[in-house]
């Protein structure tokens, strides 16, 4: 994608590289990438870690590396292969010449934060390398550019003080004075198509590796007269004799932008008749086709309109602008002086949707290939297991709670994932004939990192609030399957801990996990009825209520298991503490013990959390 190129040395030059789940690693990366000859640098590659052997195989004494989290902190589906190189490295002390700066970002919602990239610090030291600037650690929880922001303003210091006086002169520029990030040149080229396409030609990113499924089933778990919570059960048939997952595991559902906001932003980017307009997009470091579809197809598909811009999507898009008080606008926004009008627009409870922002500067004529290369990717909208496949064969089982956003005209706009899925689902229970959703299975490395133990003798406890339940409906479906070919005296003890509003309104599968009781498939169900009383009582309370016997069926085998599933606002939190209190209660411990009790079980594998987090 970069080069140090006329051959120059590559001794001299900096690498940038990133791991990323996301996007927001990589444009970070080209952002720093870009600025580096603006400081007087000479850059060097800029590449995915997937491509390490660019940058690592040769003599680079210069990396800098940003590297992005996934799950509850774990390294990125693309990091494992240079944590694989790092490994073999360091037998060899392979990078002794290597000096490189880490940025991490996580999220303290979960507990790992940014272990992904410890763990690469750790393999990079180990192998030979040296860190020659501050590890950052930017938490998504609070916002990534209260961390990166700064770090990248440091980083040229750090650049001049290894480089030396040879390596970095030319330092004033325009951007730098005023704060600006630097112009990102394009990683794809648009090209218009002359005919239509067949359907057998188009390339669309979200059918790459993704199953066709069909409604079969819809319905309402909550009150119906409870507007402001909705939770649908939902069934889709995947139709795959090879379906393959196991109760727990996440799955991807694909969504599009709304239509109205797509013509919206077809418009503003003068494109007449999109849905006669044909393009193929392909990358510019090697050809590799990205999407070859309609131009509605393209803004429908790949490009996120509601999740907050990147300040260099901000500042390349000042340059499509006429008005000059519309290009200033859109230069502050991105600029070190505009960090706090930045957050106020995207960052709160206001939702500013791209739409939003080009009512705001009419004079905006943005490109396609700007739109296509720098908006966020429109990922799929992941979620839990609540079937699996010895019971349900290939009609895969979830449960969402609609979410809504308060919008910038000061209305409601329900969430992309769920507003679609719950008109899909109306759509069913009306007799439709169950609409085409667009799946993707987790791959082989995720799959299992969220699920029942496989020996049926191992005691285990769930602990969940809300739609937390769903991937514990899945553990359930398939222990009282195999319970009936084994001996229920084999069985370890199962217990659940469930908290909800109020029994008539959100007691999600309320009759399913009654009967589990009932018939002991589920030794223990606990719930927790926060609003059936004056006072408030949460999951956590009625941990600690019955934490005697939870510590019990704890420490009744050395495999035995606790499963946390739910949102990470404050829940996950509260139950940790709930956990650490009974832990040092009844295993007599003080509290940085039961700190390091709780700490063993999650490092052996018997403390799991399945945590999200709606920022």
């Amino acid at each position: 994608m970069g080069g140090s190129g006329d051959g120059e040395s590559n001794h001299d030059a900096i690498h940038v590289m990133w791991a990323t789940q996301t996007g927001n690693a990589r444009e970070i990366a080209r952002r720093i990438h870009a600025q580096l000859e603006s400081f007087g640098f000479l850059a060097g590659e800029l590449c995915s870690v997937e491509d390490h052997a660019r940058v690592l195989s040769g003599d680079a004494s210069l990396l800098v590396l940003v590297a992005a989290t996934t799950g509850d902190g774990d390294a990125t589906d693309d990091a494992r292969a240079l944590l694989r190189f790092l490994r073999k490295a360091k037998s060899e002390s392979g990078l002794r010449r290597l000096r490189y700066a880490l940025l991490g970002l996580g999220d303290t919602n979960y507990e790992n934060f940014c272990n992904g990239p410890i763990r690469l610090d750790k393999a990079l030291r180990s192998a030979g390398a040296t860190r020659f600037y501050d590890f950052g650690k930017a938490d998504d929880g609070v916002g990534l550019e209260l961390v990166v922001e700064p770090w990248i303003d440091r980083l040229w210091t750090a650049l001049r003080a290894e480089v030396g006086t040879s390596g970095a002169v030319g330092l004033s520029t325009e951007d730098i004075h005023v704060g600006l990030p630097a112009l990102l040149p394009s990683t794809i080229i648009v090209e218009r198509l002359p005919s239509a396409l067949d359907a057998e030609q188009e390339i669309l990113p979200f059918k790459s590796n993704s199953l066709t499924g069909r409604i079969v089933n819809a319905r309402l778990l909550t009150d119906s007269n409870c507007e402001d919570r909705r939770v649908w059960h939902v069934e889709v048939e995947l139709g795959q004799s090879a379906v393959c997952y196991v109760p727990g595991d996440a799955f991807g559902v694909w969504v599009e932008n709304l239509s109205d906001d797509v013509d919206a932003v077809l418009a503003r980017a003068g494109e007449q008749d999109p849905d006669q307009s044909w393009v193929a997009v392909t990358k510019v470091d090697d050809g590799s086709p990205v999407a070859q579809c309609s131009v509605r197809e393209l803004i429908s598909h790949t490009g996120d309109l509601y999740s907050p811009p990147k300040k260099t999507f901000l500042r390349g898009l000042a340059e499509y602008c006429v008005d000059n008080g519309d290009r200033d606008f859109l230069l502050r926004l991105c600029s070190r002086d505009g960090r706090d009008d930045y957050r106020s627009l995207f960052l709160g409870e206001v939702q500013f949707s791209v739409v939003d922002l080009l009512l705001r500067v009419p004079s905006c004529r943005p490109s396609l290939e700007l739109l296509c290369d720098q908006l966020p990717p429109l990922l799929p909208r992941h979620y839990s297991a609540s079937s699996c496949p010895e019971v349900d064969g290939s009609r895969v089982h979830f449960a969402f709670s609609v979410v809504t956003h308060r919008t910038a005209s000061g209305g409601e706009r329900q969430g992309l994932a769920t507003g679609k899925l719950e008109r899909l689902c109306k759509a069913w229970v009306k007799g439709g004939d169950g609409s085409e959703l667009y799946v993707r299975l987790s791959p082989p490395e995720h799959s299992g990192t969220f699920c029942p133990p496989a020996d049926m003798s191992t005691p285990y406890i769930m602990i969940c609030p809300g739609t937390g339940v769903t991937p514990f409906r899945g553990f359930l479906r398939q222990r009282q399957h195999r319970l009936k070919s084994a001996e229920r005296g084999q069985a370890g003890s199962c217990w659940l801990f469930f908290g909800c509003r109020q029994r008539e309104i959100d007691f999600l599968y309320a009759d399913e996990l009654e009967s589990f009781h009932r018939d002991e498939v589920l030794n223990e169900l606990v719930v927790a009825f926060s609003r059936a009383q004056d006072h408030k009582v949460y999951v956590q309370h009625k941990l600690i209520q019955y934490g005697k016997e939870l510590f019990s069926v704890l420490t009744s085998d050395p495999l035995s298991r606790i499963y946390v599933c739910g949102d990470g606002r404050s829940m996950a939190s509260d139950v940790q503490e709930a956990l650490l209190e009974i832990i040092s209660d009844h295993g007599v411990l003080d509290a940085r013990g039961a700190e390091l009790f709780l700490k063993q079980l999650s490092d052996d594998g018997r403390y799991r959390r399945e945590i999200w987090y709606w920022g």
